[in-house]
């Protein structure tokens, strides 16, 4: 899996590990994008954009992370990431 904006937020074991726990187990080959966040109640604390290109000819695309984001994060790490959006 390749890399992208903000990930340097986030070392490469955890957005591995956030794709391979989270994402792969909702997602099938019809999906080429899905963001997944820590979410609470006061909103979004994490946020990381997983990107696949459309599959050309016959070739599956390699998922790679497009954007990372953190916003008002305290560095807790007990909330479970959760799917927000998949397309």
């Amino acid at each position: 899996m390749t890399e992208g904006r903000g990930t340097n937020l986030f070392s490469s074991e955890a957005l591995q590990k956030v794709f391979e726990d989270t994402v792969l187990p909702e997602l099938d080959e019809s999906h080429h994008l899905v963001g997944v966040g820590t979410v609470r109640s006061d909103g979004v604390k994490a946020a990381i954009i997983y990107h696949r290109p459309v599959t050309v000819i016959g070739l599956k695309g390699e998922w790679s992370v497009e954007a990372a984001f953190l916003y008002n994060w305290t560095g807790e790490r007990d909330a479970e990431a959760k799917i927000l959006f998949k397309l």
